[in-house]
């Protein structure tokens, strides 16, 4: 009877903190996909959109329906700019990253095409019909040679600004790497302030009673104490700090993915706002940002970042100013390549919106939307075409 209860105990726990630990974002929209009309949708999508990515992803099933709708209608560049937005959010969706090459073709876009075809085909497991369609459309398909001249905007440059407690190897790393990758110099420099505790929240402890409350929700009162008694912890103690900790590291430390989620745990003790850190760094270097060659600060952290009602952050920014953590990044036992990587594909990619230029759709791109540290991994530590097209065009604005 004791080792069922603990069984099951472990089978909850270990289901509602992977949810405690997933990017929460708003609560989706639940209208039957029958009763949505498009402007019904679009008041949603933008909506969404307002809450930053995370909560955009959320959504991300209605920015299908809505595309759905327009090329229903034969409307096509409409559907085509939503299609965009989707993927900037969902790029591994292969269904609509063929959609989008076939509205390329059609609006002669060729290497825009290519360069979407030639992803489907070189990362789409099963042979069916999108890789079919796909590889018999790239036949059909004749490029320019790609533009490979470098982009620089010389003259202007970005800050990294370092917090406390980093690892400069790394820093070093990511510094040399936006600029290569921006053409841009990359100027490091001290905060010389500790990250502002304007709105830290203990997400250690938030993660110990929504684990507990659930379990206390499910079991009744003689089996939850017939399990603390098999730990040895007081129902008094479980009023403690402490008494929390034991009672969640006896359920979770079972099994696999129980460890891994402990370790996610006792990583993360304390988050601090994003939102305090960038007002924090505007006001610390408000000078610098006056600059007219200045075109933006991007802050590092080695603490956990959050914002509005996201468990947690890799990076938060907008033009001009921004913020990186590589807490997560350190999940896993990573090597010390692996770290760099991930920590250098965070700065890239924030540095962009930091510089101007909008997500881009290449799921492989340093620059995509992970939804999972996974996802993260399988990107490369480059900018793709699309944003360096991007980029091209924003440093003409300069010229």
């Amino acid at each position: 009877m004791k080792a069922f209860l603990l069984t099951c105990l472990i089978i909850i726990v270990v289901f509602v903190g992977g949810l405690a630990f997933n990017k929460v974002s708003a609560q989706q929209n639940t209208m039957p996909i029958e009763e949505l009309s498009i402007s019904e949708l679009k008041t949603i999508i933008s909506d969404a959109e307002k809450q930053g990515n995370v909560g955009a992803r959320s959504h991300i099933h209605q920015y299908w329906q809505l595309a759905d709708l327009y090329l229903i209608n034969k409307d096509y560049q409409n559907a085509y700019d939503i299609i965009i937005k989707g993927l900037r959010l969902d790029s591994w969706n292969y269904k609509y990253q063929k959609i989008a090459s076939e509205i390329e073709v059609m609006n002669q876009e060729y290497e825009k095409a290519y360069y979407r075809l030639n992803f489907i085909i070189n990362n789409l497991s099963e042979l069916g019909s999108i890789y079919n369609e796909s590889l018999q459309q790239m036949k059909n398909i004749n490029i320019a040679k790609t533009d490979l001249r470098p982009i620089s905007l010389p003259g202007h440059y970005v800050y990294i600004a370092t917090y406390p407690n980093l690892n400069y190897d790394v820093v070093d790393a990511l510094s040399a790497r936006v600029s290569e990758e921006y053409g841009i110099e990359v100027k490091t420099i001290n905060v010389g302030l500790k990250e502002s505790e304007n709105n830290i929240r203990d997400r250690q402890l938030d993660v110990y009673d929504e684990i507990i409350d659930d379990i206390y929700l499910r079991y009744s009162k003689e089996s939850i104490g017939i399990f603390l008694q098999q730990i040895g912890v007081t129902s008094e103690a479980m009023y403690t700090r402490e008494g929390k900790r034991r009672f969640v590291y006896a359920l979770l430390n079972q099994n696999d993915d129980g460890r891994r989620q402990w370790e996610e745990i006792e990583l993360v003790k304390s988050q601090y706002s994003s939102d305090a850190l960038l007002e924090q760094l505007s006001h610390r270097f408000m000078n610098y940002s006056n600059d007219p060659h200045c075109l933006g600060i991007l802050g590092v952290t080695s603490n956990d970042i959050y914002e509005n009602d996201y468990n947690f952050l890799f990076g938060w920014a907008r033009k001009g100013m921004g913020v990186i953590s590589y807490a997560r990044f350190l999940l896993g036992n990573p090597t010390d390549e692996q770290f760099e990587k991930r920590t250098v594909m965070q700065a890239l990619s924030s540095a962009g919106f930091v510089i101007g230029i909008p997500r881009c759709t290449n799921p492989t791109c340093a620059r995509a939307y992970p939804n999972s540290l996974d996802e993260q991994d399988r990107k490369d530590d480059k900018l793709c075409n699309e944003c360096r097209e991007n980029l091209r065009k924003l440093y003409l604005e300069y010229q």
